[in-house]
């Protein structure tokens, strides 16, 4: 983990600052939206306050706090049939490149092993460097879209009606080592 931030289960509290950081996160994909092909609009809509609270009474949301115990960062999980979805990671920009994300997924990651959860998928950008070869260092593979589950086709085809262009997107899943065998 890095030094000086501690990762852990959020707090109501913290609830407040999530949309703050996941917008400020938004603004790093600025310079990709040409490339991307997807709108602004995209961008300023940070995951409903509602949905993060759900997700914070049901220990599927992890904060990460700056040495100050102030949010810096976050993983939103989603349960997804017998498996979870990384529906949303954000880190601050101020606080990138410290190993911050890396640490956050490994904490959802180090619990859907603990819970004996046999995978966690997610959608990413194929190409951007802070996306899917940031996973894929992390264990994640691609994913087919037939491979995927009903519900998982579900969100892609949402993700593409909302104008994430699929041929840009990646479908990833990680297994949980107690999982296999």
């Amino acid at each position: 983990m890095p030094e000086n931030y501690t990762i852990r289960l959020a707090r109501s509290q913290d609830l407040e600052h999530l949309p703050k950081i996941e917008q400020s996160a938004a603004r790093t994909f600025s310079n990709y939206l040409e490339i991307l092909q997807f709108p602004q609009e995209l961008l300023d809509r940070p995951v409903p306050i509602a949905k993060l609270k759900q997700a914070q009474q049901e220990n599927m949301l992890w904060v990460a706090d700056d040495r100050h115990n102030r949010p810096i960062g976050f993983a939103y999980v989603e349960k997804l049939g017998d498996c979870w979805h990384l529906e949303e990671l954000d880190v601050h920009p101020q606080s990138q490149k410290q190993g911050i994300g890396s640490a956050l997924v490994k904490a959802v990651c180090d619990r859907l092993t603990e819970m004996r959860i046999s995978a966690i998928t997610l959608t990413t950008f194929r190409d951007i460097p802070w996306n899917a070869p940031f996973y894929q260092k992390l264990g994640f593979q691609e994913i087919s879209f037939s491979e995927c589950s009903i519900e998982l086709q579900e969100i892609v085809t949402r993700e593409n009606q909302q104008g994430l262009q699929q041929d840009k997107r990646v479908i990833m899943g990680y297994h949980s080592p107690s999982s296999l065998g």
